[in-house]
């Protein structure tokens, strides 16, 4: 869909695509999509297993995850999911919260 056509839709359909097009951007920026889509089945799945995978009481959530899963992807591209998944625990454990998490859109 081109911008154009989107932005001819009606607000609350612009944001049913939220989602969508922010995943897609996801998968066009990272290096290896078939790596991220591991690791990011990893992280939901131990957060799922914690009970700490839920939007409605402010814990992580599918959107979430995957932007956390993408920074770290972007930043250590030539490691394989098991290096990814100990990165990721190792920077987001002693991260500053209080400043957002952002990933390379090109």
């Amino acid at each position: 869909m081109n911008e154009q056509a989107f932005m001819r839709l009606s607000p609350i359909t612009q944001k049913s695509f939220n989602g969508y097009l922010c995943y897609a951007n996801i998968q066009k920026n990272v290096p290896d999509y078939g790596i991220y889509r591991n690791f990011l089945r990893v992280i939901k799945l131990w957060a799922k297993r914690r009970c700490i995978y839920s939007a409605m009481f402010g814990y992580l959530t599918g959107i979430s995850c995957a932007v956390m899963v993408a920074k770290i992807h972007q930043d250590n591209p030539d490691y394989d999911v098991a290096d990814l998944v100990y990165k990721f625990f190792q920077v987001y454990s002693s991260s500053d919260w209080k400043e957002p998490i952002s990933i390379h859109i090109e």
